[in-house]
């Protein structure tokens, strides 16, 4: 944090602006909310072809996989897949909980702060999987997130896939 004629100052970041800043989804009615993580699984493998392009790896790289859904009010909305690169997260599997907030830890333990992160998204029809997740039937309409997001050196750290049922929330982008 710099301050006109005081100097730089380290600063520790609130949760909520880190969260806000990458988190888009808000509900139609009221203000943002905080969503709240369950892990369903995190276990380790290779990454596969699609994952090695999206993280710049090699061929037989380990990589974490966290499975989780996340709620607002509650309600299940995101059904999500997380994957990282194992070298980057050692011992990840020894942290219990996994938090809420991934971004944080990803600082914090592992030195890694997410500088940027690049989204597509699209219109898709909940899977058999999804539904159960999210609790809607199969076929109901969500967003499909895919987001690549970026340490501040430029390296890719994460790759998520997100489907999010959009019947109550939107997705919120403030352009300037």
């Amino acid at each position: 944090m710099r301050r006109q004629g005081r100097g730089t100052f380290v600063a520790e970041v609130e949760e909520s602006q880190i969260l806000f800043q990458f988190f888009r989804l808000a509900p139609d009615k009221g203000g943002r909310q905080f969503p709240e993580s369950s892990v369903q699984s995190l276990t380790r493998s290779h990454a596969d072809r699609l994952a090695r392009s999206k993280l710049e790896l090699s061929a037989l790289s380990p990589v974490w996989l966290i499975d989780r859904t996340r709620s607002i009010g509650g309600r299940p909305v995101i059904s999500e897949r997380i994957v990282v690169p194992a070298d980057r997260f050692p011992d990840l599997d020894r942290l219990t909980p996994i938090p809420n907030n991934v971004y944080a830890l990803y600082a914090m333990r592992f030195g890694l702060r997410i500088g940027r992160a690049a989204e597509q998204l699209k219109a898709v029809a909940a899977s058999a999987a999804d539904a159960r997740v999210l609790g809607c039937p199969k076929g109901t309409p969500l967003l499909a997130i895919d987001r690549v997001a970026f340490a501040i050196d430029g390296t890719p750290i994460e790759w998520r896939r997100s489907r999010c049922l959009t019947d109550r929330l939107h997705y919120y982008a403030d352009l300037s």
